[in-house]
Order: structure tokens, then sequence, then C-alpha cells
């Protein structure tokens, strides 16, 4: 990943950038998941309410969501459209999709790449407010206090991207964009390992 900013430019590859980050986030689901059953937590009798899949898909929407924000980030797109909750003043932009091959726009096209980060964040956001609700009424134990983290921490993300994006992504609010996926992430993993056990 670091020889990629020695030669043609110096900044690092976004399709890199985003491997290495996805290999970072499948790391720290492990090491929590470890943690976790090495602690036998949860120790009192614990029900989450929903179906054992459910806490995964929502992992596997918040792993394509960092992606996404990923090759977003590495090719430095995020200043590119500072307004909300339209992009450049269009719902859909219509220079979305525009470069060809296809795969260009992923990495190089910030109205494909705030398009899709934008439409996967309400995705998420929508999942994760389904799981905490449906854990809310019909969970039990610590189950119920995990999916609360799930629908608290998804709210926090969402408020806090549209800020970044306002605030035309200055390092600060984008760092701790970044940090709140980390945390939205593991909030995912605590539920699935209660569903799971």
């Amino acid at each position: 990943m670091v020889t990629s900013g020695l030669f043609d430019r110096l900044d690092v590859s976004p399709f890199r950038l985003a491997i290495h980050l996805a290999m970072a986030f499948v790391i720290l689901a492990l090491s929590l998941w470890v943690a976790l059953g090495a602690f036998a937590w949860p120790k009192q009798s614990s029900k989450l309410g929903l179906p054992r899949w459910a806490p995964f898909v929502l992992m596997a929407l918040v792993f394509v969501q960092i992606m996404f924000g990923a090759l977003l980030a590495g090719s430095d797109g995020g200043p590119a459209y500072a307004d909300w909750p339209k992009i450049g003043g269009e719902w859909i932009p219509s220079t979305a999709f525009g470069l060809e091959p296809l795969w260009h726009n992923f990495t190089e096209d910030h109205a494909t790449q705030h398009l899709l980060h934008r439409s996967m964040g309400y995705l998420v956001a929508m999942v994760a407010l389904l799981i905490a609700l449906v854990g809310l009424i019909r969970g039990q134990g610590a189950a119920r206090w995990a999916v609360l983290a799930v629908g608290v921490v998804a709210m926090g993300q969402v408020a806090l991207g549209i800020h970044t994006v306002l605030l035309v992504s200055p390092f600060w609010p984008s760092l701790l964009h970044q940090l709140g996926a980390a945390i939205l992430w593991m909030a995912a993993l605590v539920c699935a390992r209660v569903a799971w056990r």
C-alpha cells in the first residue's frame, strides 16, 4: 500500500486503502468476538428478540458502507460535494457512473462515491434502527443494551456524517466519523455475539 504513494502520486491508492481498512476491520471483529467469548459475555441469560442472522446482515451492510467511505476518503472526495441532502444540487448526480470502464467510478468519480456512501448510510441507519426497535421491544437482558447501543451509535454516525459533509470534510470531524464507523461495527458484532449464544 505504501509503495502506491511513492511513484505516480504522493497519496495512497483508494483501492489499496480500502483493502487495508477491510483487513483491519476483520481483525477487529475477530479480536472482539474472541474477547467476548473469553469473558463468557453475556454471563446472564439474554435474548435478542430477533432472528440470529439479523445482526450479521447489519454487519455486512456496515462493512460495505465502510468500504465506500474508504474509497471516498482515499480519493480525497469528501470536500467535492459540501451540500446535503442533495449532492451538487441534485438528488442523484447526473455525472454519477459516467466514467468508463465502470469500476473507475468507484475510485475516481466523486459524484458516484458520494451517492453510494450516502445511500448506503441511509440503508444502514434504517436497518440499525429497525434492529434497535425490535430488540428493545422483544429483547431481554444484555441484548437490550446491545441493540440500544446500535441504534444510538447509528444515529450519531449519520449526524456526524452530515456534519462532516456540511463543514467540507475537515480533519477532526472526518476522523471522528471514521471512529464512529468502528464503534458501530463493534456494536453490531456484540449484537451478533448475543444472537449466536
